[in-house]
C-alpha cells in the first residue's frame, strides 16, 4: 500500500476528511460574508483571514489552542466557547472527535494538528497553481520539509546519506513522530471559489517540476460567480456571523471534475 493509500484510508476512518471539507466550506462561506471590495478587501485580505479562520476552525474542532478546556470545565461551558463566533448551522454542521483525539502539533513555528502518526500544516497557495509551488520561495520550515528524503517503503533500510544529504541539516521534531504533511488552501475572490490538497511535499529544487510526491483534493467548491455574487454559494450555511489517484482506493472523498491526484515515485 502506498503512503496516499495509507493515509487517505486513515483519514477517512477517522472522520478527519470531513474536518477537511468542513473547515474549507466553512472558511469560504464566512470569507463571502466578511470580503467587502468598496473597503479596499483584495486577494491579500482574503489570504491573512482565511489563514485565521483555518487556524480557528481546526482548533475550534479539536479542542485546541483557544478552545483548550482546562480540568473541571463543564460540557455547557465548553459548548459555549466552540459554539461562539460560528453560525449556528456551522456548529451543528462541525464534525465532533473525542477529547485529544487530535493535538495541535505545531512544527518550527508553524501551526499543525495530528491524529495518530499524521500531522498537517497549513500553506497557501494562488488558486489553480497547486503544481506551481515553488518551495524555495516559502518559509524555511517548508523549504526544509519538502527536502526531506521520502520513503516509499517505510521498510527500506536507507539513510539521509544514502540521499547525498547530512541529517543535521533538517529540522527536527522530539515531541512527534510520524508522517508530516502539508494542507494546502486557496481561495479566489474573482470566482468564489475554494480547493484544499493534502500530500507529500517535494523539492523541485526551482527546475519546474512537479512539487509533490502525491497529492489530493480534499475539499473544494464555491459558487464560481464571485465573492460578491456568492451569497447562495453554501445554501447549508445560512445566516449572518455570529458576536470556516490512488488506484483502487475505496475512500469516500469528493474530486473536483476533471481533476485527478498525482502520484510521483
Amino acid at each position: 500500500m502506498s503512503e496516499q493509500e495509507e493515509v487517505l484510508r486513515a483519514l477517512e476512518e477517522t472522520g478527519i476528511i470531513d474536518l477537511f471539507e468542513w473547515v474549507g466550506q466553512t472558511t469560504s462561506w464566512r470569507l463571502l460574508q466578511d470580503f467587502d471590495e468598496d473597503a479596499g478587501h483584495d486577494q491579500a485580505v482574503i489570504g491573512t483571514l482565511g489563514y485565521k479562520y483555518l487556524i480557528n476552525l481546526f482548533d475550534r474542532a479539536s479542542g485546541s489552542g483557544r478552545f483548550a478546556l482546562p480540568e473541571g470545565t463543564s460540557a455547557e461551558e465548553g459548548l459555549d466557547l466552540v459554539r461562539a463566533g460560528v453560525t449556528q448551522e456551522a456548529f451543528e454542521a462541525m464534525p465532533r472527535f473525542e477529547r485529544r483525539s487530535i493535538i495541535r502539533s505545531n512544527f518550527n513555528g508553524s501551526p499543525g494538528w495530528a491524529r495518530g502518526g499524521i500531522r498537517w500544516l497549513l500553506q497557501s497557495y494562488r488558486f489553480g497553481n497547486i503544481d506551481k509551488i515553488a518551495w524555495t520561495k516559502k518559509s524555511d520550515t517548508k523549504r526544509r520539509i519538502a527536502q526531506y528524503p521520502f520513503f516509499q517503503d517505510s521498510d527500506a533500510l536507507l539513510t539521509y546519506a544514502d540521499f547525498g544529504l547530512d541529517e543535521e541539516d533538517f529540522p527536527t521534531d522530539l515531541g512527534f513522530e510520524g508522517k508530516t504533511l502539508l494542507l494546502a488552501h486557496a481561495f479566489d475572490r474573482a470566482t468564489g471559489a475554494y480547493e484544499m490538497y493534502l500530500g507529500r511535499s517535494r523539492d523541485s529544487g526551482g527546475r519546474g517540476e512537479n512539487p509533490w510526491y502525491w497529492r489530493y483534493l480534499v475539499a473544494s467548491g464555491g459558487s464560481g460567480g464571485g465573492l460578491r455574487e456568492a451569497e447562495d454559494a453554501f445554501p447549508d450555511l445560512p445566516g449572518t456571523p455570529a458576536s470556516a489517484q490512488a488506484e483502487d482506493l475505496k475512500v469516500r472523498l469528493r474530486a473536483k471534475p476533471g481533476t485527478k491526484s498525482t502520484t510521483q515515485n
